[in-house]
């Protein structure tokens, strides 16, 4: 199969599991949520490896581990800014994928990315980022634009070199150990994230309940996340990060921004500044993508 069906295959995955971490931040509480999704992916994972055989077992797998474990967090940030916005964090994930090309293009020989539209469209981004964060209202509004931006940033960040780590995985390590030891990681990971929580309260007291009316969310947004995971993984064992990740960047993009004005009613709570800083960024994207691919 070409690597371009897989991508499409792969961004439609995303763009449901997307959707379902979105209703998720209004229903449920995240870290305890995204507990279980990471649970139910090792489950699956576990269970696939012992019944078709493919267990292995090296101590160098553990880095997958590792890199599950950190890359959780960014998924945590992913959902605690979806909660402010689906559409306007959306709009940042072609950063991410900047860095994993980056990075990419430096250690493991991929052509260079670096040129006058990727600097501008970059540029064009941080503008973007910043007009965003702007919110109407008095101190209190201004505070959650705050945290919004930084859990965007956090997410950018650790996706950004986490990808790098799965472009590197995926050499050489096959798509159902490296699943499942990344799962591994990323659950432990979850439990350190709850404990956290407790400690320094960044959960509101009144998100506490996991069982409840919106619970069949979660197995499927652990569906969409590990099949998105598996795709995006068995793309880069075909072609390169520099060719994969500003499509697949610009459709993570794009694509939930149009789910979170129509599905979410997003749109009606755009101001005139974000509304331009929407448009710097859509022009920031569509510079990235053109000057990388």
């Amino acid at each position: 199969m070409n690597w371009e069906i897989i991508l499409i295959i792969s961004l439609l995955i995303w763009v449901l599991g997307a959707t379902l971490f979105k209703s998720i931040t209004k229903k449920l509480p995240q870290s305890k949520a995204l507990s279980v999704i990471f649970f139910l992916c090792a489950i699956i994972m576990l269970g696939y490896n012992l019944i078709f055989k493919t267990f292995q077992f090296e101590q160098a797998f553990l880095l997958i581990s590792v890199v599950g474990f950190i890359n959780a967090y960014g998924s945590y940030c992913q959902l605690r800014a979806y909660k402010y916005s689906l559409s306007k964090t959306s709009l940042f994930l072609p950063l991410s994928g900047l860095i994993t090309v980056g990075l990419a293009a430096l250690f493991l020989g991929e052509s260079t990315i670096y040129n006058f539209k990727v600097l501008i469209g970059v540029l064009l981004l941080f503008v973007a980022t910043f007009l965003l964060s702007v919110k109407k209202g008095r101190v209190k509004k201004e505070k959650i634009g705050k945290e919004w931006l930084l859990f965007t940033l956090g997410m950018v960040l650790i996706w950004g070199m986490a990808f790098f780590m799965v472009k590197f995985f995926s050499f050489s390590i096959p798509k159902e150990t490296f699943l499942l030891y990344w799962y591994i990681g990323a659950f432990f990971s979850s439990l350190s994230i709850i404990g956290l929580g407790r400690i320094i309260k960044i959960e509101e007291k009144t998100e506490n309940r996991l069982i409840q009316k919106g619970f069949w969310r979660i197995p499927l947004a652990s569906l969409a996340i590990l099949g998105s995971l598996a795709t995006t993984y068995w793309v880069f064992q075909l072609a390169p990060a520099g060719a994969v990740e500003p499509i697949r960047r610009f459709g993570m993009g794009f694509l939930p921004i149009l789910i979170g004005w129509f599905g979410f009613k997003e749109k009606k709570e755009l101001t005139k500044i974000q509304l331009l800083g929407f448009i710097s960024g859509i022009a920031g994207i569509s510079l990235v993508i053109l000057g990388i691919y």
